[in-house]
């Protein structure tokens, strides 16, 4: 059993022989592979040689140094190729160490091999000085054979269009390809000069995403041209909305004169006007004659502009009869404004039979408070808004303000006029 041992042990120290000679023989490190390990080799065979002679009954033939070094305790034998054993462990250990903490030749070429990018590197004659695994890939697709010389992979580059496994997107100096993978790579030559020589780079680098990107963009832009189209048909109908906003405006402008007309009427029938004379059945005559003009006539914009004033607003409510007050900083240009007090001296006179209509309006930092109320001597529990009102209330709320009727002794409207922003 002694011999089968030793030759267990030794087979194995071959084989950590084997593995460590290998590894310093490919790093080309010291003097292990030429002077220690053919040492090491010989005495292992040394130990396996005497197993043998054990084995096969010829031990009494070997000299007497080799039969005294067989008796001796099998310990020795094991110790001693152990010994080389750790030997190989310590030397393979020592060059994963070295591998991972120096720069070497082949770290250099470890590093390019594992950049996400093609790499080339040619002598200025074109001879290939280094190229990665990446490129070497990549060159194969757009040429038959490895690359020797740069310049003419680079003009085989440009000159490319198309075949089974890339198809060239990008037409310019620097060419892009769609490969079958559906990756896209962009080539780019430049020149790299040393202190007396000068050296060509290709580069070809994976600009996969900034192709999807491009094609996303180029799908919004089309999206944004059949909106501008879609504008384009809103803006060809701008007239004919413009008109119908038109018709609306003589609509509102007519139910203004009839209500002007209708209200001072009613004031004279129930008795609230004393002193019924000639003057004032000449000013209810002429509120029916400009009513009736307006049916007739379709000079709307000048008849707005001259009741959009505060001056108009005035003469408006002498003509009904009614006293109007204002007090503070009134936002005279806010044509809202000045449709919301006349809608308010409508609704005073119809509802809650007053004379007098109070406007109270203070500047603040970014608008105008409003308060308007009356005189009238009829109260309600409740108001309901009707078109007017709504209406109003729509437009102040569109520039940022707010509105609120309230009901107590009378009715009160209060609106906020936010100014627009300069």
């Amino acid at each position: 059993m002694k011999y089968e041992i030793i030759m267990a042990s030794a087979y194995f120290t071959v084989l950590m022989l084997s593995g460590a000679s290998a590894v310093r023989w490919l790093r080309m490190r010291s003097l292990f592979p030429m002077f220690f390990a053919p040492i090491f080799v010989c005495y292992t065979l040394y130990e396996l040689v005497i197993c043998y002679q054990v084995k096969y009954g010829t031990f009494d033939q070997l000299d007497r140094f080799t039969q005294a070094w067989y008796n001796a305790p099998i310990f020795v034998h094991l110790f001693t190729l152990l010994l080389q054993d750790a030997a190989c462990i310590f030397i393979v250990e020592r060059e994963r160490y070295v591998r991972r903490h120096t720069i070497s030749l082949n770290s250099v070429a470890d590093a390019l091999n594992n950049v996400n990018c093609g790499l080339l590197y040619s002598e200025w004659d074109g001879t290939v000085v280094l190229t990665n695994h990446k490129m070497w890939q990549l060159s194969k697709i757009f040429t038959d054979a490895r690359v020797y010389n740069a310049s003419e992979f680079w003009r085989q580059i440009i000159s490319f269009n198309e075949n089974d496994k890339a198809k060239r997107i990008d037409f310019t100096s620097w060419p892009a390809f769609l490969l079958n993978d559906g990756t896209v790579w962009n080539f780019e030559r430049s020149i790299l000069s040393d202190s007396d020589k000068r050296y060509l780079e290709i580069v070809a680098r994976d600009v996969t995403d900034l192709y999807n990107k491009r094609v996303d963009i180029e799908e919004e832009i089309k999206e944004l041209s059949n909106v501008q189209g879609r504008l384009s048909e809103v803006l060809n109908n701008i007239s004919t909305t413009g008109n119908d906003e038109e018709l609306l405006a003589y609509k509102v402008h007519i139910h203004d004169r009839l209500g002007n007309a209708i209200l001072r009427s009613r004031q004279v029938l129930r008795g609230n006007v004393a002193d019924f004379g000639e003057p004032d059945r000449e000013g209810i005559l002429g509120l029916w004659e400009k009513t009736i003009k307006a049916f007739e006539n379709n000079r709307l914009e000048v008849e707005q502009k001259q009741e959009g004033n505060l001056s108009a607003l005035y003469s408006q409510a002498e003509t009904l009869g009614i006293e109007l007050m204002i007090s503070g900083e009134f936002p005279v240009n806010n044509e809202t404004a000045i449709r919301a007090v006349r809608e308010a001296m409508y609704n005073s006179i119809r509802h809650a039979y007053a004379n007098s209509i109070t406007v109270e309006s203070n500047r603040e930092q970014n608008g105008y408070f409003v308060r308007i109320y009356d005189d009238g001597k009829a109260r309600t529990d409740a108001v309901t808004e009707g078109g007017g009102l709504k209406s109003i209330r729509r437009e102040v709320e569109e520039q940022g303000g707010s509105m609120k009727v309230t009901v107590g002794t009378g009715v009160v409207l209060e609106i906020y006029f936010r100014e627009a922003d300069k």
